[in-house]
C-alpha cells in the first residue's frame, strides 16, 4: 500500500460518512478519489453546473453561496464536508455555487467511482439520505447561516424575577461555549438606576460611534463585557425599536453575541421587540397556550418557568419545553459554570445549547445485557465533555437512560452493574410466572433494580428530560413515556413478549419496545435534540456462539421446562428461540430506525449473549472501544473539533 494511499485512508477515517466502513471496505473507497487543491477565492463550481462530480472537504474551507444573484451565504463546510452528492443522486444540475475562502483540499470523485461507492456499501446510500434531507430543509429556510451576529432578550411577564439571573447565565455560558466575544446589556427603567455611568444612549441626541460605545463598555463582577442602557419612562416604550435597532447595528460590529437584560416592567417592549432581536427568553409562570409573538415574528422564542416566583407552576424540571428553573442554591452562588450538572445549571446549559442548535440527545437501544455497553458509551462521551441534553431509552436502554437522566454518576452507574451482573444476583432476579402471559413475571426485577433509583420514583424526580418506549401489543404502536411513576415505565419498557410478562398502563397491555422501536433515535428528535447519537448494541447473530440458556438446560433432558418433552434434547429450547429471534428483529430494526441519528456508535458485542450480565467489564469495554472509534465524529457534530 503506498504512503498516500495510506494517509488517504487514515484521514477518511476520521470522517463521519466513512466512520461505518471496515478497513477493507475504506481502502476501496480511498482509492476511489484524487486529490486537487483550490487557492483562497477559486470557484470549485458554479450553479447551473452539471453535476458529475463529488468532493470531500480534506483541508481548509467551502462557501456555498445561492439566491437569485448568487449572494446569500447557505453554509461554511469545513474538513470532513461531503459536498456535491445531490446533484449526483438526483441527476440534477448543481443548486449553489462553491468557493474556497481559504487554501482548500479536496479528494475528488467521478460520477462513475461515486455509483461504484454506493454500491459497494448500502450505509453509505442511508447516510446520504440523511444530509440530502439535512440540506433541503436548510436551503428552503432562506437564511444565511455564519454571518451575522446572534441577538438575544431576556424579558419576564409583569411581576416575575429572574430575568437578570437568566440574562447573565446565558451571556456567560455562550461566552463558555463558543469562546467569542459576548456583551450583556443591562436595559434599565431609570436612568442613573444601578451603576453611576449607565448612558441614556437610546434617549440623548448623541451619535453611536464605535469608539463610544467601547468606551461604555465594562467589564461586571465575573469578567464579562457589560453595557448599562437607561431609558426614560415618562416616553412610549414601543417608541424605543428604532433606537435598539440603531444601537444593535453598532454592537454587531464588535461582538458575536449581545445578550438583553430587559426587566420586567419593560414588557411593553414586547412590541418592537422583532426590531433588534433573534431570539426571545421570555419568563413565564406557566406555559402560555395562547398565539406565541415567533408565529408573528421572524424570530424564535423560548419559555423558562422561573420556580423562584411564587405561584408559578410546578412542572417537571426535567421537561423539554418550556425550560424549568429550580429552587436551588447554586443559582444564588453563582456556581453556573462550575457546576454542570447541578438541578439548577442543568436547563440553563440546555437553553444555551438549544440557542446554539447543538442541544445533544442519546438513544440508547435495548438489548439485555448487551445494554451494559451503554455505560461504556456514556463513559467515554462524558470524559470527553460531550453533553448529554437528554435521554431516550428501550429495554435495557430505558433503565440505563433513567438513572442517567436521574444524575447518577457513571462510576456508580458501572459500580452498580458490576453488583448486579453477579450469578448469585441474576438467579435471584428469575421468578417464573403461573398466572401471567410470560415465563418471568418481571417482580423481582423491580425489587433489583428499583431500590438502586433511592428516592427517585417519578419522572418529575429527574433532572434531565427522559423518555422510554414500550409497545403496545393490541395495536403494535411504540409507546412514548415520559410521566409517572418510572418504574412502570422501564417495567414496561423491558417485558419481551412471551420472556417477561406484560404490564397494563393507562389501559393498554405494554411489551418490550424493541417490538416497535429498538434504538428510538426518532423520539429523541422529536423531544427537540439537535443532534442525535444513537446506540444499537444488539449484534447479529453468529453461528458458533452457543445460544444462552442451552448450556445450562440441557442437562435437565425431558425434564427442561422450557423445552419439550419427549423431544430431540439438542432442539433450541423456548427461551433461546425466543430471544434469537428477538436479537435478529431488533438488530435489523435498530439500524433501520437509527438512520435519522447523527451519529451511530455499534459496539461489536457479537461473541456475547443476552444473559451474561456477569460480563459486565468485558461488554463495557465495547462500548468504550466503539465510542472511542468514532469520537472524532462526535466531537466535530458537538463543536469540540477545534
Amino acid at each position: 500500500m503506498s504512503e498516500s494511499l495510506t494517509d488517504r485512508i487514515s484521514t477518511l477515517s476520521q470522517i463521519e460518512l466513512f466512520s461505518y466502513l471496515k478497513p477493507e471496505e475504506l481502502e476501496v473507497a480511498a482509492g476511489l478519489f484524487e486529490e486537487e487543491t483550490f487557492l483562497k477565492g477559486k470557484s470549485v463550481c458554479k450553479a447551473g453546473d452539471d453535476g458529475d462530480t463529488f468532493f470531500v472537504v480534506l483541508s481548509g474551507e467551502l462557501e456555498v453561496w445561492g439566491g437569485p444573484d448568487e449572494s446569500l451565504l447557505l453554509a461554511r463546510l469545513g474538513p470532513g464536508s461531503p459536498v456535491g452528492e445531490m446533484s449526483l443522486l438526483m441527476g440534477d444540475k448543481r443548486s449553489a455555487s462553491l468557493t474556497a475562502s481559504q487554501r482548500t483540499v479536496l479528494l475528488v470523485m467521478d460520477k462513475d467511482h461515486f455509483n461504484s461507492l454506493l454500491l459497494q456499501n448500502n450505509k453509505i446510500l442511508e447516510y446520504f439520505s440523511k444530509i440530502i434531507c439535512q440540506r433541503l430543509a436548510a436551503t428552503s429556510s432562506g437564511k444565511s447561516v455564519g454571518t451575522n451576529t446572534l441577538v438575544l432578550s431576556v424579558m419576564g411577564n409583569p411581576g416575575l424575577k429572574g430575568t437578570s439571573l437568566v440574562s447573565c447565565a446565558l451571556a456567560r455560558l455562550l461566552k463558555e461555549f463558543t469562546g467569542q466575544e459576548v456583551l450583556l446589556v443591562k436595559v434599565q427603567s431609570q436612568i442613573g438606576k444601578g451603576r453611576s455611568d449607565a448612558p441614556a444612549l437610546l434617549t440623548e441626541q448623541i451619535e453611536m460611534d464605535n469608539d463610544r460605545i467601547r468606551s461604555l463598555v465594562k467589564p461586571n463582577e465575573t469578567g464579562m463585557a457589560e453595557l448599562n442602557v437607561g431609558i426614560r419612562t415618562d416616553t412610549s416604550l414601543s417608541s424605543y425599536g428604532e433606537g435598539f435597532a440603531t444601537l444593535v447595528l453598532k454592537l454587531r460590529e464588535n461582538f458575536a453575541y449581545i445578550v438583553f437584560d430587559l426587566v420586567e416592567d419593560l414588557a411593553a417592549l414586547t412590541g418592537s421587540i422583532g426590531e433588534f432581536t433573534d431570539v426571545l427568553v421570555s419568563i413565564v409562570d406557566e406555559p402560555t397556550t395562547e398565539v406565541s409573538i415567533t408565529e408573528a415574528r421572524s424570530f424564535e422564542t423560548y419559555e423558562l418557568i422561573n420556580l423562584f416566583n411564587a405561584g408559578s407552576k410546578p412542572i417537571p424540571i426535567s421537561s423539554c419545553e418550556p425550560f424549568v428553573l429550580p429552587e436551588d442554591a447554586s443559582l444564588a452562588n453563582g456556581a453556573i459554570l462550575g457546576s454542570p450538572l447541578s438541578p439548577g445549571a442543568v436547563p440553563l446549559h440546555r437553553l444555551t445549547r438549544k440557542v446554539l442548535g447543538q442541544t445533544v440527545g442519546i438513544a440508547l437501544g435495548g438489548g439485555a445485557a448487551f445494554g451494559l455497553a451503554h455505560l461504556g458509551v456514556l463513559k467515554v462521551l462524558e470524559e470527553n465533555q460531550i453533553p448529554i441534553d437528554m435521554v431516550v431509552g428501550c429495554s435495557m436502554g430505558s433503565m440505563v437512560g433513567i438513572a442517567y437522566a436521574a444524575g447518577f454518576s457513571i462510576s456508580d452507574m458501572i459500580s452498580k452493574a458490576h453488583e448486579m451482573g453477579k450469578r448469585s444476583k441474576m438467579i435471584l432476579g428469575i421468578d417464573f410466572s403461573l398466572s401471567a402471559p410470560g415465563v418471568l413475571a418481571g417482580n423481582r426485577l423491580r425489587e433489583l433494580y428499583t431500590p438502586l433509583l433511592g428516592s427517585r420514583r417519578d419522572f418529575r424526580d429527574l433532572i434531565k428530560p427522559c423518555r422510554t418506549v414500550a409497545t403496545d401489543i393490541e395495536s403494535g404502536e411504540r409507546v412514548d413515556i415520559g410521566t409517572g411513576s418510572l418504574e412502570d415505565a422501564y417495567r414496561a419498557s423491558i417485558a419481551v413478549p412471551v420472556v417477561i410478562s406484560p404490564i397494563k398502563r393507562e389501559g393498554r397491555v405494554l411489551v418490550d419496545g424493541g417490538v416497535s422501536d429498538p434504538v428510538p433515535a426518532e423520539v429523541g428528535r422529536d423531544m427537540g435534540a439537535d443532534i442525535c447519537i444513537a446506540v444499537n448494541v444488539v449484534p447479529p447473530l453468529k453461528k458458533g456462539v452457543e445460544m444462552a440458556l442451552s448450556r445450562y438446560v440441557r442437562r435437565l433432558g425431558k425434564f427442561n421446562p422450557l423445552s419439550y418433552f419427549g423431544a430431540d434434547q439438542d432442539f433450541p429450547n423456548l427461551f433461546d428461540i425466543t430471544m434469537n429471534s428477538m436479537q435478529t428483529l431488533q438488530h435489523e430494526l435498530g439500524n433501520f430506525k437509527a438512520i435519522s441519528a447523527d451519529v451511530r456508535i455499534n459496539p461489536d458485542l457479537s461473541e456475547f449473549t443476552w444473559i451474561e450480565y456477569y460480563r459486565s467489564q468485558e461488554i463495557i469495554d465495547r462500548g468504550i472501544e466503539a465510542t472511542e472509534r468514532i469520537l472524532p465524529a462526535i466531537k466535530k457534530k458537538v463543536g469540540l473539533d477545534a
